[in-house]
This record gives structure tokens, C-alpha cells and sequence, in this order.
């Protein structure tokens, strides 16, 4: 089984992005992104389609 997330590792910041289950639909899906920095302070964003 995919995992619903995929990692991004920098040698500053780690990228975590949430899809889901189900594969994207580019045509109405968001994903949830979140950035960790070494220092442990972590932001994170939703991302929607453009319209």
C-alpha cells in the first residue's frame, strides 16, 4: 500500500506532504504541506487547486 504522504528531506528544512488515500485529482483535490526546520519549529499549509 502507498503511504498517504510523501517526504521531501533538505539539509535545512524536511517537506512532509499529505495527499491521502486516494490519488490526486488535479482538478479538485488540496494537499496538506508541512515544513520542519532542525530546530523543531514546524508550519504547515493547505494547498488547494488553482482556479
Amino acid at each position: 500500500m502507498d503511504k498517504p504522504y510523501t517526504i521531501v528531506q533538505h539539509n535545512n528544512y524536511k517537506l512532509t506532504i499529505y495527499r491521502g488515500i486516494a490519488p490526486l485529482n488535479s482538478d479538485n483535490d488540496n494537499v496538506d504541506v508541512q515544513v520542519t526546520f532542525p530546530n523543531g519549529e514546524r508550519f504547515s499549509a493547505v494547498l488547494d487547486e488553482a482556479v
